[in-house]
């Protein structure tokens, strides 16, 4: 099992030797502590890992702490910063069976003893990631790689000829290009991730805009999202106009009321409404610190 001592002649090494060793002791010492306050100290692990974790897991989770901290240099090594560590070890317990997420809390709690991160690590960041899915994880980093990613919603419009209104209605939101990170199987889950990301305001989504290069509806309407929502569209059409062909080749009597609706059906059309996802400010920061 690791121990964060060992870290000690690690970053030392180039700094130093037994001088910038004693700096280390301090901070090194407060990390050992605050982890075997949150997860146990060697000699109650087993009662931990049954409770809590499996060993396998803890140990990744504590190797990945152990390789963020050994990254800084020892000149910029200062006591963890115990509105970060304390809530971040305590969060990270309930959160050891997702990498993605395990990994976002390692980093946090090495930042919170590297004090080039002091006035950028916020202890915010602790509930954005305990409010966050892996799915979510893997989307944002997706977002951070481009200044401006396209996003688009499916929009069937209803034209009314008789009065000149136009009507909209949202069929699917938030649909990203084929080149998300997520499986295909995975897809139906990006919308739901796209919201949350936004409601933490780590992303901001406008619409009624579209990315230079981005301007052809081809990249969403290749999509399979689109294309059921336009089998479907058309198989619905199908059938109006078969039904507005019975009451014209008949005597059936309908409504006014029918005849309008029908003629609203028949006039339906989708259409692709452009967008762009950019990441805030604040979203930066916690690309820089936590990804």
């Amino acid at each position: 099992m690791i121990d964060f001592n060992s870290l000690i002649p690690l970053i030392s090494g180039a700094a130093g030797g037994a001088v910038s060793a004693g700096v280390l002791n301090g901070p090194i010492k407060s990390l050992n502590d605050w982890w075997f306050f949150h997860f146990g100290y060697k000699t109650d692990y087993e009662r931990e890992k049954a409770e809590l974790l499996n060993k396998s897991k803890l140990d990744a989770y504590k190797q990945e702490i152990f390789d963020d901290v050994k990254s800084i240099p020892a000149s910029n090594v200062q006591q963890p910063q115990l509105n970060i560590i304390g809530p971040a070890l305590e969060a990270s317990r309930y959160y050891i069976d997702s990498p993605e997420l395990r990994s976002m809390f390692a980093k946090l709690v090495a930042s919170s003893m590297d004090d080039r991160k002091k006035n950028v690590t916020r202890s915010t960041f602790v509930e954005f990631v305990k409010q966050m899915d892996p799915i979510d994880a893997k989307v944002l980093a997706y977002f951070s790689k481009n200044a401006l990613t396209p996003i688009a919603n499916i929009e069937s419009v209803t034209q009314n000829d008789s009065h000149g209104d136009k009507y909209s209605h949202i069929e699917y939101s938030e649909l990203l290009t084929h080149d998300a990170p997520v499986s295909d199987a995975d897809r139906k889950f990006l919308p739901a991730s796209v919201g949350n990301l936004a409601r933490l305001n780590l992303i901001s989504v406008k619409y009624n805009t579209t990315p230079f290069g981005y301007n052809s509806d081809d990249i969403f309407t290749d999509l399979s999202e689109y294309k059921n929502i336009h089998n479907n569209f058309q198989a619905a059409h199908k059938k109006y106009l078969e039904s507005q062909r019975s009451i014209e080749q008949s005597s059936l009597q309908v409504s006014d009321e029918y005849r309008s609706n029908l003629s609203l059906a028949l006039n339906q059309k989708l259409q692709i409404e452009h967008g762009i996802v950019t990441i805030t400010s604040l979203g930066k920061e916690f690309v820089k610190i936590c990804l």
